[in-house]
């Protein structure tokens, strides 16, 4: 996919690297994810557009059922994710 363009060179390098921002000022406000998880979140929000919301999504009533959902699940990959992005994302 890297070597196709279908992931541009950014998300490549969150995906083995991480994100180098500090995202600890950030204030929490979901329940059912540690620290670690939510930073990484917001590091997801900066790598790409199509992750724009992340965060907002997790803490948002109606998208917490499947975020949840997805979280608790042995078979993540067959819930599919909240609608905006269901349409966004692909199988990467």
């Amino acid at each position: 996919m890297r070597r196709n363009g279908d992931i541009d060179i950014d998300e490549w390098n969150f995906y083995l690297r991480g994100s180098p921002n500090d995202y600890s000022h950030k204030e929490k406000n979901v329940d059912y994810i540690n620290e670690e998880l939510f930073y990484r979140l917001c590091g997801l929000e900066e790598v790409h557009v199509n992750f724009k919301g992340l965060v907002a999504s997790f803490e948002d009533t109606s998208d917490k059922v499947i975020w949840k959902s997805i979280l608790s699940s042995e078979e993540p990959f067959n819930i599919p994710f909240p609608p905006v992005f269901e349409d966004r994302l692909t199988s990467f």
